[in-house]
């Protein structure tokens, strides 16, 4: 189960020796018999000079050190790694004293103007936005409902009842991967092509052969441009990835022995939908926001 963890100790803390916590950390004894001790909030966990430390941090720092289950993960799925998670993890003691440790150095660096400094006052608002987006990605996919429909339609799609033999032509500009489709319309052989222009030494001297691959061993791209041909036939257009520019052929179709059942691969494909339909969210919003960029100064 795919796990978000956050650790507390990215945030590289030195242990503080002789710190207090709340059943040993009590404001100093009263200078006079009238003198009446700080009460404590009701959500304090710890007295820090007097100063409560609240439950919700301690909670927090429990939260991060538990990790928490992936928001695109199917409901069972997300249940199942959440009741994970929320087992504890580290002690309490170990949490309190992260968290004085945490506002020990936060003074200290209050003290030390370090709050005024341009570089982490920037740090600061991006990780703050950054956390937000999260949260707000979070409240997106609490909205959405994938449906039986949906999966069944992506089974299909994504999990043929067979594998694919492939070829391709591995080429580094796009008016060269065009050049070749023009060759191969006129009749040329895609492995002649394949030694002659391809750049992927592999495999070239096979006649760009790849082997027989799964559709989700293929990258996007080259799944939706191989999905639908028909054994001998190559995609029409080439299709971009980092490595440069694909002309795909379908060389043949194998059966699968054993296909996986669509409650096994849901797993994997719920994630799928519900990541395609925040990020067309999130693509729909940045169309309808006014963007100038400046010019570099």
């Amino acid at each position: 189960m795919s796990m978000i963890r956050t650790s507390i100790s990215t945030l590289a803390l030195a242990v503080l020796p002789g710190l207090t916590l709340l059943s040993a950390c009590k404001p100093a004894a009263p200078d006079t018999a009238t003198s009446a001790p700080t009460p404590a909030k009701p959500d304090a966990v710890a007295l820090l000079d007097g100063e409560p430390l609240t439950r919700p941090l301690l909670d927090e720092i429990a939260r991060q050190y538990a990790g928490s289950a992936n928001p695109y993960d199917a409901p069972t799925a997300a249940a199942s790694a959440a009741s994970a998670a929320s087992a504890p993890s580290v002690g309490r003691q170990r949490l309190l004293d992260e968290l004085v440790d945490i506002e020990l150095l936060a003074r200290k660096a209050r003290e030390h103007g370090v709050d005024k400094q341009p570089a982490f006052i920037a740090e600061n608002e991006l990780q703050a936005k950054t956390i937000l987006a999260q949260a707000m990605v979070r409240e997106q996919i609490a909205g959405l409902q994938v449906t039986d429909a949906e999966l069944a339609a992506a089974y299909d799609e994504r999990v043929p009842p067979y594998q694919f033999k492939l070829a391709h032509i591995l080429v580094a500009e796009q008016a060269t991967a065009q050049a070749v489709l023009e060759q191969l319309k006129q009749g040329r052989p895609f492995a002649e092509l394949a030694k002659r222009y391809s750049i992927d030494t592999d495999n070239r001297l096979r006649g760009g052969s790849l082997g027989v691959m799964l559709m989700d061993q293929l990258p996007t791209e080259m799944g939706a441009a191989v999905r639908y041909l028909k054994p001998g036939e190559h995609a029409a257009q080439p299709v971009r990835t980092p490595q440069g520019w694909h002309v795909m052929r379908l060389e043949g179709l194998e059966p699968l022995a054993h296909r996986p059942t669509l409650e096994t691969a849901r797993v994997w494909l719920h994630p799928q939908i519900v990541h395609a339909k925040v990020e067309a969210q999130q693509k729909q919003w940045r169309r309808e926001a006014k963007i100038q960029l400046a010019e570099s100064p």
